[in-house]
């Protein structure tokens, strides 16, 4: 009865003019008062009931003071004007999560004491629970820590492992002095990429430092596709750049007459297969000649015209013949016989420089190299090419070269092909012009090289192109 009158006692004294005590305190045990608050409440059967209102009920409001508090009807959340009187900004501050069950484990994991926090960004974000279980936790970002400036995720181009699937690699290059306790990538048709996004999906790819890695199936052929990688820590979700890539669209398939099928790709108004050439005959059935042995790979002088065609493959590898195709030296290339299937011929230096100009690859080799590194397990490069896309789905790869002397270099730093065409300029070297693209020591393309010295009785790869 006593602590009902005093609400009234506070409205007498205040009529009357006599000042107020400036610490209240209602409920339960009126004497004991917290020093540090100006107004509390204090009950072991009751609670607090604030202002309850529809959305269109509080969009009513007069100039909402900052800070003013009310309970949301509409959305059934506390809510808290964070903007201005004049232009309000009312987010919620406390949200319902059901179906969420805490091991004890999981409790002393997330425990606020212990220095975890749970970080819920503006559209969303997905806890990750050591008992592998999940929830989605809408709302706006509440931070107990700051996250180190040093925290870094890079997000690496992805690397085509089939026809519908990608392999995307990650690396967690500092975790900002926390542990990192979940990694992966996020991808979707979307740039605008966050975990627990409606618009993308979340691969979980372990936890800790260093590179990681999760392939990507049942995607669609010639959809743009967005990905980045993440980490969480206690402080905060880190996220990489955002890379785009797709799954070429295959124009279909071309067999040679060994019955080698081969992908091809369309780009502009040219076919071209997606693959190194392995055919060990021509289109006659004669067969070419495979040299092995150095010492029987060079013949005669450079300007000798009765070089027989041959072929090889890297290091004598069957291995480097399935993943890179045949070596063949230019009296191979040149052969009326044709060393491409039916209706496709080796290219022209005039075919390389027309695919250079399309609208697909605007001079940008990138857009035509294979990605991917050896030492990650995702593709042939010894160091990457930075930036490479692989848009086009030409794969080219670096297949390495077999010099005049029958010494094998260059596989994982170079890809070089064969044109048909002679120089008027080199015919006094006796040489081929041929497309090269190297690589430099840091993994950026050095450039395009179309014509230039090539010996005959070198080895280099053959990429056919449709006749049209």
């Amino acid at each position: 009865m006593k602590n009902q009158a005093l609400p009234l006692l506070f409205v007498l004294l205040h009529f009357f003019g006599i000042p107020l005590m400036a610490q209240v305190k209602m409920g339960e045990n009126p004497k004991e008062l917290n020093a540090s608050a100006l107004l509390e409440l204090e009950s072991s059967n009751k609670g607090f009931l604030p202002t309850r209102l529809s959305t269109s009920q509080r969009d009513a409001i007069p100039l909402p003071a900052k800070g003013l508090l009310i309970y949301n009807t509409s959305t059934n959340q506390m809510e808290v004007n964070f903007g201005t009187p004049e232009v309000p900004d009312w987010r919620a501050t406390i949200y319902s999560v059901t179906g969420l069950a805490i091991s004890p484990e999981d409790t002393a994991r997330w425990n606020i004491n212990a220095g975890w926090t749970v970080r819920v960004s503006e559209i969303g974000d997905t806890v990750y629970l050591p008992n592998g279980n999940t929830v989605l936790l809408p709302g706006v970002s509440q931070l107990n820590y700051p996250q180190e400036s040093s925290a870094i995720v890079e997000t690496r181009p992805v690397f085509r492992v089939g026809t519908t699937s990608v392999l995307a690699s990650g690396n967690v290059i500092n975790a900002g002095g926390s542990p990192v306790q979940v990694r992966g990538f996020i991808w979707g048709t979307e740039a605008s990429l966050t975990v627990g996004a409606t618009n993308a999906t979340t691969v979980v790819a372990g936890s800790g430092t260093g590179l990681f890695q999760s392939q990507i199936g049942g995607l669609s052929v010639a959809i743009p596709y967005y990905i980045r990688a993440f980490f969480i820590n206690a402080q905060d979700t880190v996220y990489g750049t955002v890379v785009a890539f797709s799954i070429p669209e295959f124009s279909g398939t071309v067999t040679d007459v060994d019955g080698n099928i081969y992908e091809t790709v369309t780009i502009g108004p040219q076919e071209w297969m997606a693959s190194n050439l392995k055919t060990t005959r021509f289109n006659n059935g004669d067969t070419i000649a495979l040299v092995s042995a150095s010492a029987q790979w060079p013949q005669g002088e450079p300007w000798a015209s009765n070089l027989a065609p041959k072929y090889c493959y890297y290091q004598n590898s069957l291995i480097n013949q399935s993943l890179f195709g045949n070596l063949y030296n230019f009296y191979a290339v040149s052969d009326e016989r044709n060393v491409c299937p039916v209706g496709w011929h080796v290219p022209t230096t005039g075919d390389w420089s027309y695919l250079l100009q399309s609208d697909s690859v605007k001079n940008n080799p990138l857009k035509m190299i294979a990605t991917g590194s050896v030492q990650e397990g995702t593709g042939y490069w010894l160091v990457p090419p930075i930036g490479a896309t692989n848009a086009t789905g030409m794969t080219i790869q670096p297949a390495g070269i077999r010099l005049l002397d029958g010494v094998f270099d260059g596989k994982g730093r170079e890809a070089d092909f064969w044109c048909t065409d002679l120089s008027p300029y080199d015919i006094r070297f006796s040489t081929a012009t041929g497309l090269g693209i190297l690589m430099n020591g840091s993994g950026t393309v050095q450039g395009i090289a179309i014509g230039g010295a090539r010996d005959r009785r070198s080895g280099y790869s053959i990429r056919c192109v449709k006749d049209y």
